[in-house]
């Protein structure tokens, strides 16, 4: 699409323009795209294509430096410099004494005092990096926090005794803030090594030189930061602004992405809000006011009507959540409409893709391996190749993680590590697991999860000879995307790929859990504004534990970016399914959603009434009548209102017959019928 863009562009005068892309390949990619597109249309260039941060380097208005490519370093090799650098302030922070412990418990003592210093080096690095994502300026570091402190890391205000006791400050204030500073400070003066995002900081505080450019166009903008936004949409107020990017497709919170303010593009300034909309700053820049036009692009002409119904129960989920509160709202509601030329199947629950390559799709790396080993089994012969070429993608991630299982064998059985082992730093297995749960050391998840189930027996682990299958046959064996009779992919990776056949992997948040949002006062659920709604959760919102919810939408995008990779044949996991069946049942119909919706009786059985209307929505959508329209979503596709109980047609089973109208008890009775089980159930 924006290879026409950029050639009606040309055609209309724009001599220099400039397309911005969010990732290195994307923008190769985009490049040879759009120079042959300007080739066969008989223009000449004039459209330059870099990702943002190549952009940032180039055009700063000032230089930051020499060689700023060669002086970045992951985000582990930072937070290391930050604790070495800042040393003494964090031990002066935490308080913690080891040297005055008693002489038989000055080891543990030392060993704590380490610990405390790491979590504090990464509170800072934290507190650091989300202010290079924000548009905030220096100035923003070194003041007293505001009553809404949005850059100081939110879990290092939490707990903050807990977590260091021994603090002389029972409140973090300014600290994180003011240490932040001094370690931008540092990265300037060359005392601190970079990340990547810190000249693009630079760039936004400095300003760039983008005068040639007469148009901007910026892709997968749902991915941008404040710190983007305000470089690339904000400040180039001579240039016209493009952006184009999907809101349900947002999967980069965790690197600050703001898909919130391409949804506010939408809404109008509005004062007395304690944020400012993206398209209100636009329209109120100082001298120069900004026209703001919004253009919906709903159609797809990937996939037909079967696959598209998938996605729009993923975005009737996620329009029916919290995702789509106003003051919370994260993205703007839509549905995709179908190409009605495209074929394609869903493949039922207990059906299996025709004979030809797949792609399987995993949220976590962890579930591709275990998929790949499962594959391996089923045939040893069978073609894999790995999706992704960086250092933490693909091949090269796995080469990485299964490289250092050896070592975590080794902490898990309490042996000894090599001094030179990353896994050096951890007392034990235990200590391990909590510092990766309090540092978010996410890589090592894999790692933990491997160990924990393969582990044993300590004389030869299991997980030893599955590692051993697994770099021999897919490793070493180098097969190629093309060549592969199985392609195994993150949905990360898959973002604007697709193939004939998908079939996606059950490592995605469960959808089928709803819950009483409660009231903005009581938060009882039972006031006036309290009503039922989806809420994903990885707990399946089991009472009993811990939620872990999906507040920033990237998990269920994950669901929404899976199902729209396939052109022909698209095959769900059980996860998917449980919601259809919820759905079709109009009531609970596992014990997972049965514990989970004894909270909709709880605050008012009048919530029940919510839910069956909520699930009489969804099943409108996964029947393609929502509207009154067809199979093709969003009231496109095809139109035969014909029963059909033929079980290929890729849905579920059940009685097809009153499409979008559910069969059986009312929602209510079955609660109440089921209550007895549930106390049953309870006690045994």
């Amino acid at each position: 699409m924006q290879e026409h863009l950029a050639i009606r562009l040309r055609r209309k005068g724009h001599q220099r323009i400039l397309k911005l892309f969010f990732g290195r390949s994307a923008a190769e990619d985009g490049r040879r795209r759009l120079e042959q597109a300007l080739h066969d249309e008989n223009i000449v260039g004039g459209v330059e294509c870099l990702t943002m941060h190549a952009a940032a380097l180039r055009y700063a208005s000032v230089s930051m430096g020499e060689q700023l490519l060669d002086r970045c370093v992951d985000d582990g090799e930072l937070q290391k410099a930050i604790g070495e650098m800042l040393g003494d302030a964090i031990r002066s922070w935490h308080g913690e004494q080891p040297e005055s412990a008693p002489a038989h418990n000055r080891k543990e003592a030392r060993a704590q005092a380490a610990r405390r210093s790491k979590l504090v080096a990464f509170y800072i690095f934290k507190t650091l990096v989300s202010w290079l994502a924000s548009k905030h300026d220096e100035a923003r570091l070194q003041q007293p926090p505001a009553q809404f402190d949005d850059i100081t890391y939110y879990p290092a205000k939490i707990g903050h005794k807990e977590k260091l006791p021994h603090c002389r400050s029972s409140e973090p204030g300014d600290w994180y803030l003011k240490q932040a500073y001094r370690a931008w400070r540092m990265m300037l003066d060359g005392q601190l090594p970079l990340v990547h995002d810190a000249y693009v900081k630079w760039a936004q505080l400095r300003g760039m030189e983008l005068s040639e450019f007469s148009a901007i166009l910026l892709d997968e903008a749902q991915d941008c930061t404040d710190c983007q936004l305000d470089a690339f949409v904000l400040q180039p107020s001579h240039a016209d602004i493009f952006v184009v990017g999907d809101m349900a497709q947002a999967l980069y919170s965790w690197r600050h992405a703001k898909p919130a303010q391409l949804a506010s593009l939408f809404e109008p300034q509005s004062y007395g809000r304690w944020y400012y909309t993206l398209h209100g700053q636009l329209k109120n820049t100082g001298t120069h006011p900004r026209e703001v036009k919004c253009t919906k692009l709903r159609r797809t002409f990937r996939f037909g009507p079967d696959i598209c119904r998938v996605a729009n129960c993923v975005l009737y989920v996620k329009q029916h959540s919290e995702q789509s509160l106003v003051g919370k709202r994260l993205w703007t509601p839509y549905r995709v409409q179908a190409d009605p030329a495209k074929g394609g199947r869903v493949v039922d629950e207990d059906g299996e893709l025709t004979a030809g390559p797949k792609t399987l799709l995993g949220r976590t790396n962890l579930e591709l391996a275990l998929a790949g080993w499962r594959e391996l089994a089923r045939d040893p012969s069978v073609k894999i190749a790995i999706l992704g070429d960086g250092e933490a993608a693909g091949g090269k991630r796995f080469k990485t993680v299964f490289g250092e299982l050896e070592e975590c064998l080794n902490l898990y059985h309490g042996e000894k590590v090599r001094a030179s082992s990353r896994f050096a730093e951890f007392e034990s297995w235990d200590d391990f697991k909590q510092q990766v749960n309090q540092r978010e050391l996410n890589q090592y998840h894999m790692h933990i999860h491997l160990v924990g189930a393969y582990g044993e027996p300590k004389e030869a682990p299991k997980l030893v000879a599955m590692i051993r299958k697994f770099d021999e046959c897919v490793l070493r064996a180098g097969h190629t995307a093309s060549s592969a009779d199985v392609l195994l992919s993150t949905v990360c990776q898959a973002k604007g790929l697709e193939w004939p056949r998908v079939q996606v992997l059950d490592d995605c948040i469960p959808i089928d859990v709803l819950h009483v949002i409660g009231d903005a006062d009581l938060g009882d659920g039972k006031g006036p504004c309290a009503r039922v709604l989806f809420q994903p959760d990885y707990e399946c919102g089991d009472p009993s534990k811990k939620a872990r919810l999906d507040w920033k939408g990237d998990e269920l995008n994950s669901w929404f970016v899976a199902v729209t990779r396939a052109q022909e044949e698209l095959q769900l996991p059980p996860k998917f399914w449980a919601l259809v069946k919820m759905a079709e049942a109009g009531a609970p119909v596992t014990d997972g959603q049965l514990l989970a919706w004894d909270r909709l009786i709880n605050p008012s059985p009048a919530r029940v009434e919510e839910a069956e209307q909520l699930l009489e929505g969804l099943l409108e959508v996964w029947y393609g009548t929502e509207g009154g329209g067809g199979g093709g979503g969003g009231g496109g596709g095809d139109d035969d209102d014909d029963d059909d109980d033929d079980d290929d047609d890729g849905r579920s089973g059940g009685d097809m017959t009153g499409k979008g109208k559910r069969s059986g008890p009312r929602l209510s009775d079955v609660l109440r019928q089921a209550k007895p089980r549930r106390l049953a159930a309870s006690l045994h």
